[in-house]
């Protein structure tokens, strides 16, 4: 039933708008990239945000892929890139698996939903830099449909609570309500995966540690997540991954308490890219590329180096390239 139902929401989203583009069968020949890039042009008095939305994409994403476009007042000749294509996040591919500085969410359905392995993904906001988002090994704790919300002592010291009505309980789909109509509970106390009275701020740094995700992609993440089911958090900036015999480098900017801490170190990326193809020679071209890259931060894959036929050959037998 729960697959049937699926279907039926997924097609007729895709009636509706692109958002639900962002189902991908998951790759079998030891290639992670999966999507593409699309382009639209800006209709009437479409904002950045509002196309973000239709394509199933946050603010970051469809700002740091338009660089120099103004994301409240595009022009109408503008031709807008939307980022939807992805490396997908390091094995283990089951469950559920977020990547904070990406701010996207990886669902990785079990084989007995589909009759094929695919990824469903989300965009999704995440803690402020004061209320970061933990990272590590969690599980889904519970599921509430229509949850109420107590405003914690920590939001009523920083924010009163006149903009509540004051009132500290909040009940179920009330205006004020920022959890929504779903609410996915963590083992880590405190910590959700819910819905947004705000979808404007997907994609963003705005939640005191929880993470948001768009009215319509939580009601299916809720239809479909499991109690115990994994929740992988991960804080990984850089990317790299392989699709039809080229490796490609997706970059975002470091979380800003992670600058503060350690600064801009892109030997994590180097170490990964020269992991992949073992005893082939970079060439010096494709390193200045790289750092390019990095300080684009677009998120998006970006091909950086083509690998010889033998080499891919060699690599496809032994599997190097997923990491378990």
């Amino acid at each position: 039933m729960k697959r049937n139902l699926f279907v039926i929401v997924v097609v007729f989203m895709c009636m509706a708008h692109p958002a639900w583009s962002s189902s991908y069968l998951l790759p079998r020949n030891g290639d992670n990239v999966v999507g593409d890039v699309q382009y639209k042009h800006v209709n009437g008095n479409e904002t950045l945000l509002d196309i973000a939305r239709q394509y199933n994409v946050g603010y970051n994403e469809i700002v740091a892929a338009n660089p120099g476009i103004n994301p409240w007042m595009p022009n109408t000749e503008n031709r807008i890139r939307i980022p939807s294509q992805f490396i997908l996040p390091p094995k283990p591919w089951r469950g559920v698996v977020i990547n904070l500085p990406e701010m996207r969410l990886y669902y990785f359905p079990s084989t007995t939903l589909f009759n094929d392995r695919r990824v469903i993904t989300m965009p999704l906001s995440i803690g402020k830099i004061n209320w970061s988002t933990p990272t590590g090994n969690f599980y889904v704790k519970e599921k509430i449909k229509h949850p109420s919300w107590t405003v914690p002592n920590s939001i009523v010291q920083e924010n009163g609570l006149e903009r509540y009505g004051n009132r500290r309980i909040i009940p179920p789909l009330d205006d004020a309500n920022p959890l929504g109509e779903f609410a996915i509970l963590l083992n880590e106390t405190g910590y959700l995966i819910h819905g947004t009275n705000k979808p404007f701020s997907i994609g963003r740094r705005v939640s005191h540690g929880c993470l948001r995700l768009y009215p319509e992609d939580v009601s299916v993440l809720f239809d479909y997540v499991d109690r115990k089911m994994p929740v992988r958090i991960i804080n990984q900036p850089y990317k790299v991954g392989k699709r039809n015999n080229i490796i490609y480098v997706e970059t975002h900017h470091l979380l800003e308490e992670d600058v503060n801490r350690h600064g801009i170190n892109i030997t994590p990326i180097v170490r990964d890219i020269v992991r992949q193809i073992p005893g082939l020679v970079v060439p010096d071209d494709s390193w200045r590329q790289l750092d390019n890259i990095v300080s684009e931060a677009s998120g998006l894959p970006t091909p950086l180096l083509k690998l010889p036929r033998s080499h891919t050959a060699s690599q496809s037998q032994s599997n190097n390239f997923s990491r378990n």
